[in-house]
């Protein structure tokens, strides 16, 4: 709080990722309108997946099969990305739906070691396995191969899994919150992140009743990371 009390003191620009996040520094800094440019991140969806490398090799390491429906989490495993919420949502959904797996793939952060004792509790780590950190390309081979990608976040500045899991065009559950609905537009199944119950109703929506997704192409072609650096360049060259 006291560094970014500070940057917004003596900042003449601050360039933001969101709209929400604009919001916040206003909100919670009292940053002056005048000084924050939102410039969305980009993706380039097109070239995500040409280097996916050793398929076979990188299944087996997580203890995965082809034919395995697995939910995907991608990010740090800490406790603003709602992780316990979502294993615990997981667990009642699997009772309904009892070949499921998921996949936290993330290095340990803040709270993890509360997740994983809790996990452990709840007898959870036969279905919930936690890899820990994943390579790009593991990461990728995760995306192409997963049934749908969980993201039932908190908070975030931005966003960016939820594009990359658009690209590979798979289903999204995520959380109705910050600057995620910027990002994630109308083709995902929003969820209050706050209850366990909404986020079970949000999986189980996923595999009944899923909405068409046929927008994500559209929603992605905001996010250019051309627009980003020529935007970028205009706020620099402005100074």
């Amino acid at each position: 709080k006291r560094e970014t009390k500070r940057a917004v003191e003596n900042a003449s620009t601050i360039i933001v990722p969101s709209e929400a996040t604009k919001r916040d520094l206003k909100h919670f800094f009292g940053c002056s309108d005048e000084k924050i440019k939102v410039i969305y991140h980009g993706i380039d969806a097109k070239t995500l997946n040409l280097d996916v490398k050793f398929e076979e090799e990188v299944l087996e390491k997580m203890h995965l099969k082809r034919s395995d429906n697995f939910m995907l989490f991608v990010g740090r495993l800490e406790a603003k990305k709602n992780i316990l919420r979502l294993v615990k949502a997981f667990l009642k959904f699997k009772e309904k739906f009892p070949n499921w797996k998921l996949i936290l793939a993330g290095t340990r952060g803040d709270g993890f070691n509360k997740i994983l004792k809790e996990s452990t509790k709840l007898n959870a780590l036969e279905h919930v396995l936690m890899p820990g950190y994943v390579t790009e390309n593991e990461k990728h081979v995760l995306l192409k191969h997963c049934n749908a990608f969980v993201f039932p976040s908190l908070y975030e500045g931005f966003g960016f899994p939820i594009l990359e899991a658009y690209a590979y065009g798979k289903p999204v559950v995520t959380s109705k919150t910050a600057s995620i609905p910027e990002v994630a537009g109308d083709s995902c199944i929003y969820v209050n992140p706050h209850t366990i119950e909404s986020i079970e109703e949000g999986l189980e929506r996923l595999v009944l009743n899923p909405p068409d997704f046929a927008g994500q192409r559209t929603q992605i072609e905001k996010f250019k990371w051309s627009d980003c650096i020529n935007k970028t360049i205009a706020v620099l060259l402005s100074k």
